[in-house]
This record gives structure tokens, sequence and C-alpha cells, in this order.
């Protein structure tokens, strides 16, 4: 089993380097650099902020993992999760794509009213703007996002980092 120290040092570099992905490309969203044929580059863009943005979320979650101060870190993983209520569905069809490309029966996302399964058409409705991007009928802003992944990443390092015991 791997120490709680090397784990709390694993959870705190996964946090830190998903935490810099979430501001570098929310700086290329903000400011698209060059033209856009499309909305290919942007929502490639955007397809990296969420899977940033997921990743301190799982840094966050296995952080809660470890002995110690579980229960600021799983506030602060509700208070991101509700800053961000969307993101899991955007998630799941980032990492799934191929399944809503396809429409076959592994989809499980919906979107509209009455809701109906998200398909090969709606993965290419795409708006963005400097200040947010919407897709599957979900909207990021930008200053949301930058404020619950900070917070969410200061309080993993907060925690792990007063958790952690150095042998010399």
């Amino acid at each position: 089993m791997i120490g709680h120290n090397l784990t709390r040092e694993t959870c705190t570099r996964m946090a830190w380097e998903s935490y810099f992905g979430v501001t570098v490309v929310l700086e290329r969203l903000r400011v698209p650099a060059g033209p856009t044929v499309g909305s290919g580059p942007l929502l490639i863009d955007s397809t990296g902020l969420i899977i940033a943005l997921w990743r301190l979320r799982l840094a966050a979650t296995m952080s809660a993992a470890i002995p110690g101060e579980t229960a600021t870190i799983e506030a602060a993983v509700a208070t991101f999760d509700a800053a961000l209520p969307a993101l899991k569905r955007l998630r799941d069809v980032t990492m799934h794509f191929d399944n809503y490309a396809l429409e076959n029966g592994q989809r499980r996302n919906t979107i509209g009213n009455p809701p109906r399964l998200i398909g090969a058409a709606d993965l290419w409705k795409y708006r963005h703007t400097p200040k947010s991007f919407t897709w599957l009928d979900v909207t990021i802003d930008y200053d949301t996002t930058q404020t619950a992944a900070r917070t969410l990443y200061d309080a993993i390092q907060e925690s792990n980092n007063s958790q952690l015991e150095y042998d010399f």
C-alpha cells in the first residue's frame, strides 16, 4: 500500500498540474490566437479545459480519501460541483465522444426539454465568447470557472501540505 505522504504528494502534484492546465486554457479561450475556422480550435481548447477541471476534481477526491482533513476537501469539492454543476456531463461526453458521435446504445447523457439522448449533431453546436463557451446546453463562464478551480486547488494544497511529514 502506498504511504499517505506519497499519496498526498501525488495528489498535490496532480492538483498543481491540473490547475496550471485550467489557467493556460482559460487564457487561450479568453483571447483566441489567430483566425479560427468554425469551432474546431476553440472546441479543442474547451475540451482541454473540461479534462483539466475533471483532473483537478479527481485530485481533490483522491485527497479526501486520505485520512486527515477529509471534511475540508469534501466541502471544497461540493462548492466546486455547485459552481460547475454540469461538468460531469461535459466530461462524460468528452471521454465517450465516440458513443455520442455514433449514437449507439452506450449514451447516457441527455439534453433538451423533453430530455433526449445527446446525438452526433449536438456535438458540433458550440458557441464561444471571450467570457464563456456553451456546449451541450451548458454554459461555462470563465470567471466562475477560474474562481472555482482556484478555490479547490487552494483547499487541496492547504490540506495536503499541512499533513505532509518529511523524513530526513
